[in-house]
């Protein structure tokens, strides 16, 4: 969290594609991302609520599709390219990132207090009221309760 690193925007002028050509180069990251891609276009059956298209809504849906080992999940592998602050890793998964980002706007922002699970204690870093950028995308959750339940708590 305590990075600097350079915004990756690159992907913004991409132009908005399929899911299906958002993803085209991508399997030397994941092998089985077409795979898990037919599934998610095939499942995502959501879109009319806030606008999506069923491309959008399946490139969320792929993001948060778990594999075993969790490394080799869309969200872990993703992430872990916009972390390391190396735009090359990010560039090709910048057709993907429009998508995925497309998909994002169009769903309703959330101004409750948010909880999220972490490894390590990051309090002293954070000072309320300061602005800071996490460089990855970030799940979290409205219930305390629910996040202590979870399996998932203390993991990055």
């Amino acid at each position: 969290p305590s990075a600097r690193l350079h915004p990756t925007r690159a992907y913004e002028d991409v132009p908005l594609v399929s899911l299906e050509e958002a993803i085209e180069g991508l399997e030397g990251y994941k092998e089985d991302i077409r795979e898990q891609a037919a599934d998610a276009k095939r499942n995502c059956n959501n879109t009319s609520t806030h606008g999506l298209s069923i491309d959008e809504s399946a490139a969320v849906q792929l993001y948060m599709m778990e594999s075993i080992p969790t490394e080799a999940s869309v969200y872990c592998i993703l992430n872990t390219a916009l972390r390391s602050g190396d735009h090359g890793l990010v560039a090709p998964w910048y057709y993907y990132l429009k998508l995925f980002t497309t998909a994002l706007d169009k769903l309703p922002s959330n101004t409750e207090l948010l909880f999220r699970g972490v490894k390590e204690n990051f309090s002293s870093l954070y000072i309320v009221g300061k602005n800071i950028t996490w460089w990855g995308f970030t799940s979290c959750i409205t219930k305390l309760k629910v996040l202590e339940e979870s399996r998932h708590c203390g993991t990055a």
